[in-house]
């Protein structure tokens, strides 16, 4: 999770943890890596060096980004070599933007969107979604009355096929799989959202993946 590339990604209705591209790989820290994946200290009586990294926001901190602010508080990063710093989004900032341009390291957005920045040419890459679908089952239904619980089910049961299957066990729960990605570019292609097809499979990573 120490910034070698960056990326960016996530899905209509899916957020994905971003980061971009660099050209080379990341500074040594110093640290040697044991076989639990926790970084161990090169000479005795040293601190541990950490990397330091930034995470945008997709917006204001919120309860889908929680699981970001718990492994911070309870020092996860620190133990894989990084000291990562939070910072909230909001209307005026563009993690996109921030990540592309090598003042952040990681940021939070959409896989549709990473599919717009590539075709103008901003090398952004999806590193795992940290939601699958979104939940907003109960605001759907507060402006669509006629909505009902089992055509809201009955959605989230036509993803199923994307977000539980053979090659998403085989990566980890944060995976997307390309049928996924092609589903979202199909859906961008249809709505004039993409100008042409593009290469998916650049657009995301399985690099950062704990695999199960």
């Amino acid at each position: 999770m120490i910034r070698p590339k960056m990326v960016l990604l996530a899905l209509i209705a899916v957020t994905v943890l971003i980061s971009g591209c660099s050209s080379g790989p990341p500074a040594s820290t110093g640290n040697v890596p044991s076989p639990d994946g926790k970084n161990q200290q090169t000479d005795a009586g040293k601190e541990p060096v950490l990397q330091k990294a930034r995470l945008i926001e997709g917006w204001y901190a919120k309860g889908e980004d929680g699981g970001y602010f718990s492994a911070l508080q309870q020092g996860y990063y620190k133990e894989l070599g990084v000291d990562l710093t939070i910072q909230p989004g909001g209307p005026q900032i563009s993690g996109m933007q921030l990540v592309a341009s090598g003042k952040a390291d990681f940021g939070i957005s959409y896989a549709d969107d990473i599919l717009r920045a590539r075709e103008e040419g901003i090398p952004v890459v999806g590193l795992l979604a940290s939601f699958q679908h979104t939940r907003v089952n109960p605001f759907i239904q507060t402006y669509n009355k006629d909505m009902t619980v089992e055509a809201m089910n009955y959605e989230a049961e036509q993803q199923k096929e994307f977000i539980l299957n053979e090659e998403t066990k085989a990566n980890g729960i944060g995976y997307m799989t390309m049928e996924r990605w092609n589903a979202v570019q199909d859906q961008l292609l249809e709505i004039k959202g993409l100008k042409e097809k593009q290469d998916v499979s650049k657009a995301f990573t399985t690099e950062f993946l704990k695999k199960p």
